[in-house]
């Protein structure tokens, strides 16, 4: 494969599918010209799946004759197609990748393996996913055979492996090779991982606040001398200020809607939202939900009808997640909200798990879904009950 069939490839892909298209042909092109890469992404998805299942699959110690994107599998008159395939003389590799969370299902992987064992030659199977360990797990429980076929590799592994392979290699190839699939690993939104904080980023945020006070010092002392009542004659424009292209940010979130949040008649689900918030000037991480308008004034109203909802969750959020302080209530602009707090130099900001997302990462989601679950469903539900 040639690199300029990668990008005609990507191109001719529907919109909805082009960033997997491309990540899987670049995949495939760096495979073909480094074997190292192969057999360390090999050997990383052989130790990932024993150490989840205790599935050891043999692979061939030596590089594969062809390597080829988008093979079509003819399996009792229906027809699949299979990412990526690389052929040995009486073996087959086949990635099936996804760089969406979610998307591996059991069914697809159980026609996959009906339509190889068809072709009676010997064969492995990995799922490239960026999935966590326990999805994986309960696909391959679930699935009806092939397990004995079926390695499991997180793209995250990858992202690693083509780090130690640039660190490590005797090659200039290898390293070339493993930075463009670095490249194109990072164009996916959410393959490429969250390293996690260290010291000196901590510091960096908890700074942020002064070095834009210090800023805007630093500016407004440069406008008085050139555009002051005795300055140089010069008129300052302030768009840039405004824009805040020399301001660092006090405040860093994001803010998640529910469109299946069961609100009732009058509420939007858009008034209800959920993040996570670097709340630097006061040197806190926060993992929120507001409630603004109805929404807010909904489950201020279910609230005062059963109270104990509110302490019930907070007995149990507290019992989870140790590390977290808890604020519920009603806060300025009548606004609902719910605060999970942690101080920025608790030592969960900095932890790290080798081949996974850090622990922060993952309290995160599951304070998210714990809020929307078991806080939010129930006061919606006695809201719509009255």
């Amino acid at each position: 494969m040639q690199i300029y069939g990668v990008a005609k490839k990507a191109r001719r892909a529907d919109e909805e599918t082009r960033e997997e298209t491309l990540v899987t042909a670049i995949l495939a092109w760096s495979i073909e010209r480094s074997y190292d890469l192969l057999r360390a992404i090999l050997e990383r998805a052989e130790a990932a799946t024993l150490e989840l299942v205790g599935n050891r699959v043999r692979i061939p110690d030596s590089p594969p004759e062809e390597v080829r994107v988008e093979e079509q599998l003819l399996f009792e008159g229906r027809r699949f197609a299979l990412d990526l395939v690389a052929e040995w003389r009486e073996f087959l590799l086949v990635v099936e990748n996804k760089i969406a969370p979610g998307e591996l299902y059991r069914e697809q992987l159980d026609n996959y393996h009906s339509g190889l064992r068809n072709r009676g030659v010997d064969y492995v199977l990995i799922a490239l996913t960026p999935d966590s360990d326990e999805y994986f797990v309960e696909v391959w429980n679930a699935l009806k055979s092939g397990r004995e076929h079926t390695l499991f590799l997180r793209w995250s592994d990858v992202w690693r492996v083509t780090e130690g392979l640039i660190e490590r290699s005797a090659r200039e190839t290898d390293a070339l090779v493993a930075k463009e699939l670095m490249e194109a690993i990072a164009l996916a939104p959410g393959l490429k991982p969250f390293s996690g904080f260290d010291a000196i980023s901590i510091d960096a945020l908890r700074n942020l606040v002064l070095a834009d006070r210090k800023l805007g010092e630093f500016l407004n002392a440069l406008e008085s001398i050139l555009a002051g009542s005795r300055g140089e004659g010069l008129t300052l424009h302030a768009h840039h200020r405004e824009k805040t292209l020399y301001q660092l940010p006090s405040w860093l979130w994001d803010e998640y809607h529910d469109e299946d949040l069961m609100v009732p008649e009058g509420c939007s689900y858009r008034e209800i939202y959920f993040g996570p918030w670097f709340r630097l000037e006061k040197g806190l991480y926060t993992v929120f939900l507001e409630a603004t308008g109805q929404g807010s004034r909904v489950i201020s109203e279910a609230l005062k009808k059963k109270p104990e909802v509110s302490s019930r969750f907070t007995e149990s959020f507290l019992q989870r997640f140790p590390a977290f302080t808890l604020e519920i209530g009603e806060g300025e602009e009548s606004v609902f909200k719910v605060y999970a707090d942690l101080p920025l130099t608790n030592s969960l900001i900095t932890a790290v798990r080798p081949g996974a997302q850090p622990p922060l990462v993952q309290q995160t989601a599951e304070i998210i879904k714990a809020i929307r679950h078991d806080f939010v469903e129930p006061i919606l539900q006695i809201s719509r009950s009255t």
